[in-house]
């Protein structure tokens, strides 16, 4: 509908330059009566609105030349990486090794079941001492950690103790073992430690104390059931900027508005999108909220399967009049989408289910309002200035503007415009009475128009009425737009509907 108000205000502003065109005529010293042709143009929507550059980026034309509005913005991002953070977090630290058979339990966050993971990178390091007068061979084992098929395995050797003074030690934390390539595979979610201690005689000793590090861990792959995890995006909005005028009243019924929720996914876990806030905010500040079932029960994202890792999954939900008040809303003159949505992992909270998520995993949503150029319109009243200088036209009796204007748009065009002097006062109107520029061509049952529409306009200038505007500093022009000569019925705008406009004027010196 900001190609409307586009529209009008272009062709009004034609006429104040028409105007200010005056300023170089030069005007004999007896009376004439001059007419001057101004412009003899044609105008398609389309083609106008690639000279506006606020809303040119909006602009886009379907398969079937309906114009639309379009308004995109960012949701939210996130990546396997966030998820693995949270996996990396929860496992304690230091180990420490009470007995030389332990099983430490993986302890992972909202009950999240780990099968397999990759590490890619990761160290792993020690401290030990011997409390024994034997010396030892030993062999530290994790079974549980395997790459290419052999389990992590570290040996090393301490001397005896000599039960004075402190024990012999042994550690490798200046040059930790890589746990990069190795895969985890845990039983009954458990990690076990494994390490013999043998005597020279084949003894068994136990070590004491016996501490085991893992830092830098990074994962590549993880298994299982990741758990009831929420993670929350960040409040943003969709600015809609076809209202960027001074909007004052009226109404305007879009025939099939959208907002729609865009996924793109590659984390193989059943996710679904948890909206907190979905508001239309409209040009007089009223915040409305947009009801309907997705905006309680949430939309379920698509996700790749486990024999689809590396697979992008996508998915549009469309919040329509069918499903929505968003007709209603966007009814209201509406300048901003604002939202604010989460995303969560397992929202059955069935923790049967398994899923996947790698270090290059991500999900995308991304919002765009969609306005297309159908519906009805009734007293849209919207208000533009025009810069003026009119002081060189003291010497004229009297100036006649006439406008003739052909239409095949459907949208009828009314126009007032109020002379505004230097204090900011209405100097005088620019018609007797708010006149309409040119009705809207009529439609059919299909929405579009069977013919255009004609119309001139003349506006007359004399005597103390051209005294008056004569030190007008601005014009101010008010359209009301409406589809009346289509009441009750949706238009549609293409992109090659025009306009067009033949300007002339008569001057009396």
């Amino acid at each position: 509908m900001r190609t409307f108000l586009l529209l009008a205000l272009t062709a009004l502003a034609v006429s104040c330059e028409l105007l200010s065109g005056f300023e170089n005529t030069e005007i004999p010293p007896y009376e004439v009566e001059v007419a001057l042709p101004i412009v003899n143009s044609t105008v398609a929507i389309g083609e106008l609105l690639e000279g506006f550059e606020s809303v040119a980026d909006a602009i886009a034309m379907d398969s079937s030349g309906i114009l639309h509005f379009k308004y995109q913005g960012d949701l939210i991002t996130r990546s396997g990486e966030e998820i693995f953070n949270r996996i990396g977090t929860s496992l304690p630290p230091i180990i420490p090794l009470l007995s030389d058979n332990l099983t430490l339990p993986l302890i992972l966050p909202a009950g999240a079941i780990l099968e397999k993971v990759d590490l890619k990178a990761g160290n792993f390091s020690f401290y030990v001492e011997n409390p024994n007068r034997d010396p030892v061979q030993v062999r530290l084992t994790l079974p549980d950690l395997r790459r290419q098929d052999k389990a992590f395995v570290i040996e090393f050797s301490l001397p005896g103790y000599s039960g004075t003074g402190p024990r012999p030690s042994t550690t490798n934390s200046a040059a930790p073992a890589s746990l990069a390539g190795y895969r985890v595979l845990p039983v009954n979610q458990a990690i076990r430690l494994q390490y013999q201690a043998l005597s020279p005689k084949g003894e068994r000793l136990q070590l004491s104390p016996f501490v085991i590090q893992l830092t830098g861990l990074a994962f590549s792959y993880f298994e299982g059931y990741l758990g009831r995890l929420l993670y929350e995006g960040e409040k943003d909005s969709v600015k809609i900027d076809f209202f960027d005028t001074r909007y004052i009243q009226g109404n305007i019924q879009f025939a099939e508005p959208k907002v729609s929720f865009s996924f793109e996914n590659s984390i193989g876990v059943p996710t679904l999108a948890i909206v907190n806030t979905f508001d239309i905010i409209n040009v007089k500040g009223q915040r409305l909220a947009v009801q309907g079932p997705a905006v309680q029960s949430g939309i379920p994202f698509p996700f790749p399967g486990l024999n689809e890792v590396g697979q992008v999954k996508q998915k549009t939900f469309d919040f329509t009049k069918e499903n929505s008040n968003i007709r209603e809303l966007m009814a209201s003159g509406p300048v901003a989408v604002v939202y604010d949505v989460d995303a969560l992992t397992h929202p059955s909270g069935n923790n049967a289910e398994r899923g996947f998520v790698t270090d290059k995993s991500f999900y995308r949503v991304s919002s765009t309002v969609d306005l297309p150029f159908v519906g009805q319109a009734s007293g849209f009243e919207v208000d533009q200035d025009f810069s003026l200088e009119l002081s060189d036209f003291a010497s004229a009796k009297k100036v006649v503007l006439k406008l003739i204007a052909d239409n095949d748009i459907p949208l009828d065009l009314d126009v007032q415009g109020y002379f505004i002097n230097r204090n900011g006062q209405v100097a005088d109107s620019l018609l007797p009475a708010p006149d309409r520029l040119v009705k809207g061509a009529l439609v059919g049952a299909n929405s579009l128009p069977l013919s255009k529409s004609s119309k001139i306009t003349e506006a007359l200038f004399e005597g103390e009425r051209l005294k008056r505007i004569l030190n007008a500093a601005q014009l101010r022009i008010k359209v009301v737009l409406s589809t009346d000569s289509n009441r009750g019925k949706d238009v549609k705008i293409l992109s090659g509907q025009r306009l067009q406009l033949r300007l002339s004027a008569r001057a009396v010196l």
